[in-house]
């Protein structure tokens, strides 16, 4: 063989080797980019908030664009930036960063550190921009996978009503089947403090936000009280339409009902 053919040879299998490595970055996602003294790190992470994701170690000593940005084909990154956020030199962890619209689940995303250069405060990532990408190899940014949180959650926060039958606002729940989200007064003398009664809806299984809960059934309206909201399972066939104390069961995480007890305000 000629040296020729040796270095053709070595060539195509170090070609090879890159190429294995990059795909298994993109397949395990999370890791670091930037240089020894900026950098980020980043981990496959699942998401109860679908537009926000979490860098999980920041250590700078300038201030420095954080970038998120979709990926494109063949899961290479592409120019679309879909969040960032200017943070100033220092040691952070777990810092949230916002982005301008929900993730896909099983979504990979790609994560750069950059200078700002021109000490503006506002990114530029133009061909003559000043704010230059931070990496000390060709690895310029680092890839990660975002999944939906299948972790039952329930967030809703205390609530001012002009009117006694008005709907009750959930912000946030995520059910891992088909359930119910159930308003009972706080009552001191029952199990768990289950009271009545006021208010319900479905809820499919998966993400859902802003969900109205309507308490028109309950004939004497609601006051100035506590109520407890609790996610029910699902059990009785859901083409009944049709919350069934008796076989409907309380949602539990970690041994303890899911459930957020909230004060109402009645302010006409």
């Amino acid at each position: 063989m000629s040296q020729y053919q040796v270095n053709i040879v070595s060539l195509l299998r170090n070609c090879l080797v890159f190429s294995i490595f990059s795909l298994f970055l993109i397949a395990c996602g999370g890791g670091v980019t930037g240089d020894p003294d900026n950098f980020i790190a980043v981990n496959d992470q699942d998401l109860t908030e679908l537009n926000k994701i979490n860098i999980d170690n920041i250590e700078t000593n300038q201030k420095v664009w954080i970038v998120i940005y979709e990926s494109g084909l063949n899961n290479s990154m592409s120019d679309k930036i879909i969040g960032k956020q200017l943070v100033e030199g220092g040691q952070f962890q777990d810092v949230s960063i916002e982005l301008d619209r929900d993730v896909l689940d099983s979504e990979l995303l790609y994560a750069q550190l950059r200078s700002d250069g021109d000490n503006n405060e506002m990114l530029d990532v133009g061909v003559n921009s000043q704010d230059n990408v931070i990496s000390q190899s060709s690895l310029s940014a680092v890839s990660f996978i975002v999944r939906h949180s299948t972790d039952p959650f329930l967030a809703i926060s205390d609530q001012s009503l002009k009117h006694a039958f008005d709907d009750l606002i959930v912000e946030k729940v995520v059910a891992a089947s088909p359930s119910w989200i159930v308003i009972h007064r706080f009552d001191d003398e029952k199990e768990n403090n289950l009271g009545e009664i006021v208010g319900h809806e479905f809820v499919p299984q998966g993400h859902s936000s802003n969900l109205h809960i309507p308490t028109m059934g309950n004939r004497t309206g609601l006051s100035d009280e506590k109520v407890i909201v609790v996610l029910y399972r699902n059990v009785t066939p859901i083409a009944d339409d049709l919350f069934d104390k008796d076989q409907d069961v309380p949602v539990e995480l970690n041994g303890a009902q899911l459930s957020q007890i909230i004060d109402i305000q009645i302010t006409p």
